[in-house]
C-alpha cells in the first residue's frame, strides 16, 4: 500500500481520531470545550450510528482513569451523554458508579460509598494535590514537616492499578510534574522505576520522559500508555527505536485508530488484511474504500474470522447490512468450523440471532464436531437462545459427532425445562449417542431424579443397552440413587439384564459394595444364584466378607452347598441366624 493512501486512510478517518484525541487528552475544565466535544461525539459517532453512547460512556471512564487531572471535565461530559440518551449502564468502575449513585441518590447496596471519592481527585493542602498540580513551593513543605515520609505510597482507583501503590516520584511522571519530580530526583535521590517509566507514558512530559527512557529499557506496558496517550509519535518511537509490538487489542480497546493504521504498516499487510482488521472500528469510509480497492469481504484471517463475525459479534449492524449486502457469507465459518449463529447461540444473544436468520443463516449449521447452534444453546443453559432457535426450525434430533444431541446435553446437565421444551418439540428421547447411552443415561449416571421422571413420562427405554450391553440399572450400582431405581423399577426395568460379559445387574451390585441395592434388587426378583468370577454369589459375598449381602441371598433363596464349611471362614452363625 502506497505512502497516499495510508493519507487517505488517515482523512477518512480524521473525525474519529481527533475526537478520540480530545477526548483522551483532555486538557480544559472550560464548558464551552466541553460542549463543543460533546457536539463532535453526539453529531459525528452517536448519532451516524458509529459508536454508541453507551461505547462512549465506557471510553470516557477509561480515559478519565489515565488523564484523571480531568476527572471533573470528564464527569460532566459522562453526564451529559448519560441524562441525554437516558442509558441503562452496566458499570464496570466503582468511581463512576460512586459518583452516578451520589448525583442521582441510586440505592445500590453493592457499592462502598465510604470511600469518598473526589471529583477534585485530591483535596487542597494536601501533599497529592501539589504533586498534581506541580505546586513546587507547596511540595516542598510538606517535605519539611514532621510526618513527611519518602516512601509513602498511594493506593487509588482514581489511577492506573498498580500491585504496592504509587510513590512520590511515580506520580509525579502520571502528572507530568516536571518541578517535583526534579525536586525529588535532586533532593531524596528518588529512583526511577519500571512504573515511573510506564507512567510518563500519559504524563505528556517530554523531560521525565526523556530521562526515564535514559534509565530503564520500556517494555510492552509502555506500548500499552502510549496507545492510550493517544500520541502516535510515542507509539512509533517505541516500534522503531525499541523493536516493541503494537498491542491491536489496545488500539481497539482505546480507539487509537491511527495507532492501528501504524500497526498495519508496520506488519506489511495485503489490502485484505487491512479490510478485515477495519471492521473492528465502525467508520463507513474505511469499509467502502478497502471493497472498491477490491478486498474480498469473506476474507479469514485470525483463526478464520470474517469481517461478518466481527461486524456482529460487535453489534455494528450498520457494517452488516453493508458487508451482507457486498456478499459476505451469513455462513461463513472460523477454523473451529462455528458460524456466526454457533457465536451468537452461546453469547444468548437473540437479537443478533434474528438478525441473523432473517438474513439467510442456516440454524442448523455444524461446528467441526458436528454441533449444531441449539447444542451450544442447551449445553451451556442459553435459554433464551435455545427457544428462539428451536421456534425458527432448529432440528431438536441433531447429533454431533460423537451422537450426542441437545437432549442429552441437558440431561446430563439436569435442566429440566429444557428438557421439557425439547420433548414437546419432539426430540427422540430414546435417541442413543455413539456409546449406546440415551438420555435416561445421563440422568440416571448423574442422578437427575426429575429428568428421569420426565424421560420416563415420554416412554424412554428403561430396558436398553449400550455398546457394552450394560443396561441402565447396571450403571445405577455405580452411584445408587433409590428414587431412580423405583422410577426405573415402576416403568419395568429388568432386573436380571446381563451386559455383553454375562455379568448380572445383581453382580455388578454386589462387586460394588451397595448393600441397599442388593437388597432392593433381589426384593424385585433378581436371580440369587447368578454367578461371580466363576463362583455363586453366596459365595462370592462370603469370602469377601460381604455378610449382610450373603444374608440376604440366603434369605431370597440362594442355593447352599451341602459340603460347604461356613464354620471354616468364621461365619457359619451369622449365616445360621438366617434360618431362624
Amino acid at each position: 500500500m502506497e505512502e497516499i493512501k495510508l493519507s487517505e486512510l488517515k482523512e477518512i478517518s480524521k473525525d474519529y481520531i481527533n475526537i478520540f484525541i480530545s477526548l483522551y487528552r483532555m486538557n480544559s475544565f472550560d464548558e464551552n470545550e466541553i460542549k463543543a466535544i460533546y457536539e463532535m461525539i453526539k453529531c459525528k459517532l452517536i448519532e451516524t450510528n458509529t459508536v454508541s453512547a453507551t461505547e462512549i460512556l465506557t471510553e470516557i471512564i477509561y480515559a478519565s482513569k489515565y488523564n484523571n487531572q480531568y476527572l471533573k471535565t470528564y464527569w460532566v461530559l459522562f453526564k451529559m451523554i448519560f441524562e441525554e440518551y437516558q442509558i441503562k449502564f452496566k458499570f464496570d468502575s466503582d468511581v463512576f458508579k460512586y459518583f452516578v449513585i451520589q448525583e442521582y441518590k441510586v440505592n445500590d447496596q453493592n457499592i462502598d460509598t465510604s470511600n469518598g471519592y473526589s471529583l477534585d481527585v485530591h483535596e487542597r493542602d494536601t501533599i497529592y494535590r501539589a504533586i498534581m498540580e506541580d505546586d513546587i513551593e507547596s511540595f516542598k513543605s510538606f517535605t519539611t514537616r514532621d510526618e513527611f515520609d519518602i516512601n509513602q505510597k498511594l493506593e487509588s482507583k482514581l489511577y492506573p492499578k498498580s500491585k504496592n501503590g504509587l510513590s512520590f516520584l511515580e506520580l509525579c511522571c502520571y502528572h507530568g510534574s516536571i518541578n517535583c519530580f526534579r525536586f525529588l530526583r535532586s533532593e531524596f535521590k528518588s529512583k526511577i522505576t519500571p512504573e515511573s517509566l510506564q507512567l510518563s507514558f500519559l504524563g505528556k512530559n517530554d523531560d521525565i520522559l526523556k530521562e526515564c527512557l535514559n534509565t530503564i529499557l520500556p517494555t510492552q506496558k509502555c506500548m500499552k500508555y502510549a496507545i492510550i496517550s493517544h500520541n502516535v509519535e510515542l507509539v512509533y518511537s517505541l516500534v522503531k527505536d525499541y523493536k516493541l509490538n503494537i498491542a491491536v487489542e489496545d488500539c481497539c480497546k482505546y480507539n487509537n485508530v491511527a495507532a492501528f493504521f501504524l500497526y498495519l504498516w508496520n506488519q506489511n499487510y495485503p489490502v485484505p488484511i487491512w479490510f478485515a482488521y477495519s471492521v473492528y472500528f465502525n467508520i463507513a469510509g474505511l469499509w467502502e474504500y478497502f471493497v472498491s480497492d477490491g478486498a474480498d469481504v469473506n476474507y479469514p484471517y485470525q483463526y478464520g474470522i470474517t469481517a461478518l463475525h466481527e461486524a456482529v459479534n460487535s453489534n455494528c449492524y450498520k457494517l452488516a447490512d453493508y458487508l451482507i449486502s457486498h456478499g459476505a457469507d451469513v455462513n461463513a465459518k472460523d477454523n473451529y468450523g462455528k458460524t456466526i449463529l454457533h457465536v451468537a447461540a452461546f453469547q444468548n444473544d437473540v437479537e443478533k440471532i434474528r438478525y441473523l436468520i432473517s438474513n439467510g443463516a442456516n440454524v442448523n449449521a455444524t461446528d467441526n464436531n458436528k454441533r449444531t447452534p441449539l447444542h451450544y444453546a442447551a449445553k451451556n443453559c442459553r435459554k433464551e437462545a435455545f427457544e428462539f432457535l428451536i421456534s425458527h426450525g432448529a432440528d431438536v434430533n441433531a447429533k454431533d459427532e460423537y451422537g450426542l444431541t441437545p437432549l442429552h446435553d441437558v440431561s446430563s446437565a439436569g435442566n429440566v425445562d429444557y428438557a421439557k421444551i425439547l420433548v414437546s418439540s419432539g426430540a427422540d428421547v430414546n435417541q442413543k449417542n455413539s456409546v449406546g447411552w440415551t438420555a435416561m443415561y445421563y440422568a440416571v449416571v448423574n442422578q437427575h431424579i426429575r429428568i428421569a421422571r420426565l424421560l420416563a413420562s415420554y416412554k424412554a427405554d428403561v430396558n436398553t443397552q449400550d455398546v457394552q450391553g450394560k443396561s441402565l440399572l447396571h450403571w445405577e450400582t455405580t452411584h445408587f440413587n433409590k428414587k431412580v431405581f423405583e422410577i426405573l423399577i415402576k416403568n419395568r426395568a429388568d432386573v436380571n439384564a446381563r451386559d455383553n460379559d454375562g455379568s448380572s445387574v445383581l453382580c455388578y451390585a454386589i462387586r460394588s459394595k451397595c448393600t441397599e441395592m442388593v437388597s432392593s434388587l433381589l426384593y424385585n426378583g433378581a436371580y440369587p444364584n447368578d454367578h461371580i468370577n466363576g463362583k455363586t454369589a453366596l459365595q462370592y459375598t462370603i469370602e469377601n466378607g460381604y455378610i449382610e449381602m450373603a444374608r440376604m441371598l440366603v434369605h431370597y433363596g440362594a442355593d447352599i452347598p451341602d459340603n460347604f464349611d461356613f464354620e471354616s471362614i468364621g461365619l457359619g452363625d451369622a449365616l445360621m441366624s438366617c434360618y431362624i
